[in-house]
């Protein structure tokens, strides 16, 4: 893997030599003091800095290119690794994936974790294609968005939910999802609040209604009223007609 991008900000910052007066020493050490490192670390560094001579725009300017750097390296690595996930031994998906430093990018970490812990049901995951044949359709959607980020990933979800509506069998795809819960329970709970909703839906494929059923349209009346209906004004029109003539 390659080396990860880290930047000296001390030299980009410009140090200037100032001297410090003890009233100068006292307050910044006042403030300091005065301080949490568990909710202000980064104030406390910026005091510091300041008190050296640093000049904290510069240093601050340093740290977001050295941020978008990070992210944009760990990003592209991130997506290497999933291109060869299924490919690999999970330990070597493992160790690449302990080298990415993610902890102040909320984003990719997100995609970090869940691949090391899709790392340690890869067997689980070779079991289940033997299933596949139950719904092929959803083992692929599954294996499909388990390897994209979060944004894509509930796109995916969405699109393959909104399909189930009219499906043929919802049947078998409940059975599908019901045997992962039972088999395969990590797998199922990498995804558990997707696959809650799939059996949540019932398939609305034969609700349209329809007259060879007895009922028209959604009103809800029975169809043989509309056809008396029909007579009447047939035979109103007769009438009529009669009349003039």
């Amino acid at each position: 893997m390659a080396k990860q991008p880290l930047k000296d900000q001390r030299n980009k910052a410009g140090p200037q030599i100032l001297k410090r007066s003890g009233i100068q020493t006292r307050r910044y050490l006042e403030k300091v003091l005065g301080l949490s490192p568990v909710v202000a670390a980064q104030q406390m560094v910026e005091l510091r800095w300041q008190f050296c001579g640093f000049n904290t725009e510069a240093v601050n300017e340093s740290a977001t290119d050295d941020l978008a750097e990070r992210r944009k390296w760990n990003r592209k690595e991130l997506e290497k690794i999933r291109s060869a996930f299924w490919l690999i031994d999970p330990s070597q998906s493992r160790r690449a994936l302990d080298e990415l430093l993610v902890d102040d990018l909320p984003e990719l970490k997100i995609g970090v974790e869940r691949l090391k812990l899709l790392s340690h049901c890869h067997s689980d995951m070779n079991e289940l294609a033997k299933h596949c044949k139950r719904d092929i359709n959803l083992y692929n959607t599954f294996r499909r968005l388990v390897m994209l980020s979060p944004r894509k990933a509930g796109s995916v979800k969405e699109k393959y939910l909104r399909s189930l509506a009219y499906a043929e069998n919802i049947e078998k795809v409940h059975r599908m999802v019901k045997m992962m819960r039972t088999e395969f329970p990590e797998l199922y709970a990498i995804e558990s609040d997707w696959f809650t909703q799939i059996l949540k839906i019932k398939s609305r494929r034969h609700d349209s209604p329809s007259i060879a059923n007895g009922i028209s349209f959604d009103l809800g009346i029975p169809s043989w009223m509309y056809v008396v209906t029909a007579i009447l004004i047939v035979r109103v029109l007769f009438a009529f007609a009669r009349m003039a003539l």
